[in-house]
């Protein structure tokens, strides 16, 4: 049961080369019969600000939301022949009341969400794809998503076909009152190819972090980019900006778009902005399809602001003063239309991602890892460290905090980034390692961290400024995670030379755990919506290992002085574990606290890194009895997170059931799937949520679009 669940890190590269070449027949989700109706669906979602998702099984049913439930209103429309039909966004204007049928619920893969419609003979396909691919630091930075609109007619006759599309300017601003601007630009292209048309918008102050840390972006501006004709002349693009009432009355109605709109700026909601795009597709033909694609892109300008130094998106590599200018993003954006690479390498990583996860577990597993993708990808920003001539990465800690770069956010999402790029998750530590080594001097306004654990996080997003005494302190618990996963990392990478600034300050985080072990006494850990849980025996377990993953570190720093702290921690972690083992004891499991009764139980998740890190910290039958013991307690929708309460943290429960049989990750996967797919509530994959009716808690204030989604992916770091 167990030996099949250890790994060892280093074999990473031989998981991606399983991804690259394993899968000889590929498939898409729902081919083997499985139907999935995703809780949430995500559209355009680029990074934290930039994320639309809809949140109703129809699109046509409601307006597409940000994830934090604000409407981010897209609407499409399309003419066949004088009839109007609608394929996104509910009614608004009389001229259009009549909607497509959806042709079952969305596809959604690890980059691209698939949409299809019919009405009259003609088939609409919607293709809404972002490129955030992992191993292209290039794409995964790009901030620009793609809408690819097919149709093929399947009817008997010709008709007349025309499409149409909108985006408001709600995606601009932190609320619908502040007065948004909008532009146009004609890019001029060589001989071959068709002019491209540039649609902006923004809001009119264009000052950074003014909401004073709102979910929603006010600065930078939305772009829209299409090519004028496609490259056989047999389609063409109008645009324009003006009242949305106006632009989709106009297309209802058979006439032209209005003429661009010159009197703004003005509010957002009045007589709201869009910026408007029809595509007139001419007559197509039985058997025909036409296509246009589009492109859909946010220019933050200032990407994060780091102890006083504005940090860039790496695209801009340095530049936060050229805002006003479009030039750049535009070009960016015009490159990215006409690469034809850029949805090839999508397309051929979605499938292999999705053949990868369904050869490992099943295909409930791989449609919702496919689920889980960009809502881990969507909750990190990649911006340029001038400093340092390289980039940086951050995670928002997404609707439960707002934090920057929380490290029990991290950790949880952390098998993703193990998985599929160690890189990307060494990235998101160091701004984490430096701040902790007093190294902020450098960026203008320092904070000096004087604390003998590591830090919490680093500040409210996008501001990095946070003192040490304003930390949320979990003392074991980050320093625990942090040494997990760079002993991960250092595993994976065979390298630690990029530690040497840091081992005196991880000497001490080393030595605090020691100090505060084998009993953490009352502390914080990572599930502090419970409150404080005193002589926690999981925490007890997360900063044993973590101990345990520091001596690997060590070990991998090759000097003797470092192999003799190595023993001193390892044989330290060992004796704990066996203290550990002695008083949480409750015969058929482990209790939740050690104070507590026989009767009390949690999910003891932070022990998977035993297995993962090969630590042997703990013999086998401590994970045998565990996940017998949550059999025990499972209820329709998975396994409680412990005594106190129904709920489960979907995070957790997925580690644990890697703890155990293969039957055990089978029937806790499954549950997951159940919730996932018949939880009344419409937000983005939630990771808390009522094991007995799949309501997730605290619907409008609780946990959705959290990238510790990512955590699912523990299963693909075992062998």
């Amino acid at each position: 049961l167990i030996s099949s669940g250890r790994i060892m890190a280093s074999a990473h590269a031989s998981l991606l080369l399983v991804m690259a070449s394993a899968v000889a027949a590929l498939s898409r989700p729902g081919e083997s019969g499985v139907n999935f109706r995703p809780p949430s669906v995500p559209l355009i979602v680029q990074d934290p600000f930039v994320s639309i998702w809809s949140p109703a099984t129809n699109l046509t049913d409601a307006w597409p939301q940000h994830w934090v439930g604000a409407v981010e209103g897209m609407s499409g429309m399309v003419l066949i022949g004088k009839n109007c039909y609608r394929w996104m966004g509910p009614a608004s204007i009389p001229s259009c009341p009549k909607a497509m049928q959806q042709l079952g619920p969305a596809i959604v893969m690890a980059t691209t969400t698939v949409y299809q419609f019919e009405a009259e003979g003609m088939v609409l396909t919607a293709r809404f794809q972002t490129p955030a691919l992992l191993d292209h630091l290039d794409l995964l930075s790009l901030p620009v998503s793609f809408l690819d609109l097919e149709v093929e007619s399947t009817g008997a006759e010709a008709k007349d076909v025309k499409v149409y599309f909108d985006v408001t300017g709600q995606a601009a601003v932190s609320s619908e009152a502040e007065n948004v601007a909008w532009n146009q630009y004609t890019v001029p292209s060589g001989d071959q190819d068709s002019d491209l048309l540039a649609l902006r918008i923004g809001s009119e102050a264009q000052e950074f972090n003014s909401a004073g840390g709102s979910d929603q972006i006010n600065w930078g501006y939305f772009y829209a980019v299409a090519e004028k004709e496609d490259a056989d002349k047999t389609v063409q693009m109008n645009a324009t900006v003006n009242s949305n009432v106006l632009c989709r009355t106009a297309f209802a109605q058979g006439q032209d778009l209005p003429e661009f709109d010159t009197t703004g700026p003005r509010p957002c909601n009045d007589s709201t902005p869009v910026l408007a795009f029809e595509f007139d597709m001419g007559s197509i033909n039985p058997a025909d399809t036409r296509k246009a694609r589009m492109a859909l892109g946010y220019d933050l300008v200032v990407g994060m602001q780091y102890f006083g130094e504005q940090l860039s998106p790496l695209f801009r590599k340095g530049d936060v003063n050229g805002g006003s200018s479009s030039s750049l993003m535009i070009s960016i954006m015009a490159d990215a239309l006409k690469n034809d690479t850029i949805p090839s390498l999508c397309n051929e990583f979605d499938a292999k991602f999705y053949n990868t996860l369904k050869a490992k577990a099943g295909e409930k597993y791989a449609l919702l890892g496919s689920l889980a993708y960009r809502q881990v990808t969507g909750a990190m920003t990649v911006v340029w460290n001038d400093k340092l001539q390289t980039h940086w990465m951050f995670m928002k800690e997404i609707s439960s905090d707002g934090d920057v770069s929380t490290v029990d956010v991290i950790y949880p999402a952390s098998p993703f980034l193990m998985w599929l790029s160690p890189e990307t998750l060494r990235k998101l530590m160091m701004p984490l390692m430096v701040y902790a080594n007093n190294e902020t001097d450098a960026y203008g306004a320092p904070i000096y961290y004087n604390l003998p654990w590591a830090p919490h996080h680093l500040g409210h997003w996008p501001i990095c400024d946070l003192a040490p005494e304003q930390q949320e302190q979990m003392p074991v618990e980050e320093t625990g995670n942090m040494f997990v996963m760079l002993a991960y990392v250092a595993k994976a990478q065979q390298d630690v030379a990029y530690l040497s600034p840091y081992w005196a300050v991880m000497d001490t985080w080393g030595d605090f755990l020691v100090q505060s072990l084998p009993d953490p006494g009352n502390q914080l850990c990572t599930d502090d919506f419970e409150g404080p849980s005193p002589h926690n025996v999981n925490l007890a377990a997360k900063g044993i290992v973590g101990m345990a993953a520091y001596a690997q570190l060590l070990e991998m720093n090759g000097t003797d002085v470092a192999k003799e702290k190595a023993k001193y921690y390892r044989e330290t972690a060992k004796n704990y574990s066996e203290i550990w083992m002695e008083r949480a004891d409750a015969g058929d499991h482990y209790k939740l606290q050690y104070d507590l009764n026989s009767t009390t139980f949690s999910l003891k998740y932070n022990l998977i890194w035993d297995q993962i890190l090969g630590l042997d910290v703990y013999p086998d039958d401590v994970f045998v009895k565990e996940a017998k013991y949550y059999q025990s307690k499972m209820n329709t929708y998975g396994v409680p997170l412990d005594t106190r309460a129904e709920f489960t943290k979907t995070d957790w429960e997925m580690w644990v059931a890697v703890m155990g049989s293969e039957e055990q990750f089978q029937r806790i996967t499954d549950a997951v799937f159940k919730f996932a797919d018949e939880t009344p509530t419409r937000i983005p994959f939630s990771d808390w949520y009522q094991t007995d009716t799949s309501e997730a808690v605290n619907d409008k204030d609780g946990f959705r679009a959290r990238p510790v989604i990512g955590g699912i992916f523990a299963k693909m770091l075992t062998e």
